[in-house]
């Protein structure tokens, strides 16, 4: 039957405010930076074609980089492969913070109200992340976050960054969220994050550690007092690629509601025998030692067995020589 004028009249504004909600979602991105406070080199950038990334593959990342994510024991487990940023084979942070910004008023383009946070994610952040949509609040479960870790104002910030980093021993992940809604907020919290940062910093220089902090910050449409003006074309490069790629993503994080092979305790369940298969650095390390060592222990034993047998046989001089003289005469 075709639909009357009437009817199509009124499903105008739902198609307008479908249309307005799919543009925002398509415009909006989730940015995970990481940052090395201290002493560094626990964490490499790597030679990725790409920054994208889905909430379990940051995820991976976390578990891998950290000994304990969400009060969990995560020493060993393995990320998931083709990621921008690794942690060192060799060398272990001390601590981290996973750090959430999100609301309408976050503001990263030039001449915005966060020049200090914008400056953290282009210059100093060793690599980073990129995630199509709005992902902060899930990622901030993932590091272990709850209700009592979000921040209600930039006043508390600095304290409430400093007391995290003192909890944050032994290689811990801990989580922290706040949200901001308007530029005054916007402003203010850029210049906490900035003087916090500043504050870790000589914290950890003085004591020789590393301190990891997660920056995950929530991007919405262009702000509205930024609309008339021109996007940066690297942003503007980096929303194409995200519109581009959304739909692959949401597939992708469909798929991975149900896999928790990764982001799960992947030590003990390559204990248990519950795994894909992969071998964990240590796995590896611990093998090729006793392998190599074995391999030695071998051949040093040959060697001694086959210089035995090839020993030369000769009579002894002193036992069948001069003694048998001195009873014969």
């Amino acid at each position: 039957a075709k639909p009357s004028k009437g009817t199509m009249v009124r499903s105008l504004p739902s198609l307008g405010v479908a249309a307005a909600f799919l543009a925002t979602a398509a415009d909006a991105r989730t940015t995970v930076a990481v940052l090395e406070i201290g002493k560094g080199g626990v964490v490499r950038r790597t030679t990725a074609s790409s920054p994208h990334a889905s909430v379990h593959g940051v995820a991976s990342f976390w578990n891998a980089a950290h000994d304990e994510v969400a009060g969990r024991n995560r020493r060993g487990s393995a990320q998931h492969p083709g990621m921008a940023v690794v942690p060192d084979l060799f060398s272990r942070a001390d601590g981290g913070i996973a750090l959430g910004l999100s609301g309408s008023a976050v503001d990263l383009t030039s001449g915005g109200a966060m020049p200090h946070l914008a400056g953290l994610l282009d210059t100093e952040a060793v690599g980073s992340f990129e995630l199509s949509g709005s992902h902060s609040a899930t990622l901030l479960k993932k590091a272990g976050a709850k209700a009592e870790d979000v921040v209600g104002n930039a006043a508390d910030l600095a304290s409430s960054l400093k007391a995290k980093a003192a909890t944050a021993v032994d290689n811990r992940l801990a989580g922290l969220s706040i949200s901001v809604h308007d530029e005054a907020s916007a402003s203010s919290v850029d210049s906490a994050i900035a003087a916090a940062v500043q504050s870790l910093r000589k914290q950890s220089e003085e004591s020789g550690k590393t301190l990891l902090l997660h920056l995950v910050v929530d991007e919405d449409q262009v702000p509205a007092a930024h609309e008339a003006e021109e996007v940066p074309s690297d942003r503007r490069r980096r929303l194409e690629d995200m519109q581009e790629d959304q739909d692959q993503q949401q597939d992708e994080n469909n798929n991975n509601e149900n896999d928790d092979n990764y982001d799960g305790d992947y030590y003990n369940q390559r204990q248990a025998g519950d795994g894909y298969g992969e071998k964990t650095i240590f796995q590896i390390q611990y093998f090729n030692v006793v392998l190599w060592s074995a391999i030695g222990l071998t051949i040093v034993l040959v060697s001694a067995i086959s210089l035995m047998i090839n020993m030369p046989l000769m009579a002894d001089t002193l036992l069948f020589g001069e003694s048998a003289k001195v009873v014969g005469d």
